[in-house]
């Protein structure tokens, strides 16, 4: 049971099942050893990323995240590493990141948004689009689809998705940002204590478009009545005219920002 009290400065944590003795005594030094390296007007957060990150885990399935699972949260990582925090400050790129809320987009930022998709280098630039308003914008909107090519590589070699999310919390300075990012990780299922090692992944081409009119696309306004949740396959080839690039999604996000 928690009691979160901010006007009294107080955060109880009541334990009320005594067969979880061990598992509390866990969580509360885990709290402790948190709580001691943040700021003191960040300690209350802290402690409530850190529980919801235990909330996460200890209600987590079984298995591991699949392949199509580990391929796309390793292309949004990907983008909020090397894309989105070069462009903003730490709170905003992790609050902006909606893709573990499962939101429209992945990334949506006022009227800045990145839709992130991850696909295999083969001879068919094909991308699924998950329904009619995945790649929907506004006249005073704008939208980025970002492909990136992911490859299993079966000998070992390359990277993991436990490097790659490693890779993200080293690049944020800020400890309470950092549990931020732990607790949008676990959203969708991934959590430092899992093992991906056999899961080893090679980096393609990236490949960047916006979402301007005449851009190929199922928008919801043409469909029927009753009709939904369309989901369809978006051919590449038939978007080289609306190439983009990353410094023109981080422009974006500056002007954006500012």
């Amino acid at each position: 049971k928690i009691q979160d009290s901010k006007s009294d400065r107080i955060l109880a944590i009541e334990l009320m099942d005594s067969s979880s003795l061990d598992m509390f005594y866990r969580i509360c030094l885990d709290l402790v050893d948190a709580s001691r390296n943040a700021a003191s007007s960040q300690t209350r957060s802290t402690c409530l990323y850190r529980l919801e990150k235990w909330s996460s885990l200890l209600k987590r399935r079984s298995q591991l995240l699949t392949e199509e699972e580990q391929k796309g949260l390793i292309a949004e990582l990907l983008t909020l590493k090397d894309c989105v925090l070069e462009a903003m400050d730490e709170a905003s790129a992790l609050s902006g990141w909606t893709g573990p809320e499962s939101e429209t987009q992945d990334f949506s930022y006022g009227q800045i948004a990145i839709e992130v998709k991850s696909k295999r280098k083969t001879s068919q630039p094909h991308v699924l689009i998950s329904s009619e308003t995945q790649l929907s914008v506004s006249s005073n909107e704008r939208l980025f689809l970002r492909v990136i090519e992911l490859n299993r590589e079966a000998n070992g070699e390359g990277f993991t998705l436990d490097d790659i999310a490693e890779e993200t919390k080293n690049s944020i300075s800020n400890p309470l940002q950092r549990l931020h990012l732990e607790s949008k990780l676990a959203n969708v299922g991934y959590f430092a204590e899992d093992s991906y090692e056999a899961f080893s992944w090679s980096l393609g081409s990236i490949f960047t478009y916006e979402v301007k009119p005449g851009f190929p696309k199922i928008a919801k306004e043409a469909l029927d009545y009753g009709i939904d949740k369309v989901s369809y396959r978006l051919d590449l080839d038939y978007c080289a005219g609306f190439i983009a690039n990353d410094r023109a999604i981080a422009s974006a996000l500056r002007r954006n920002d500012d």
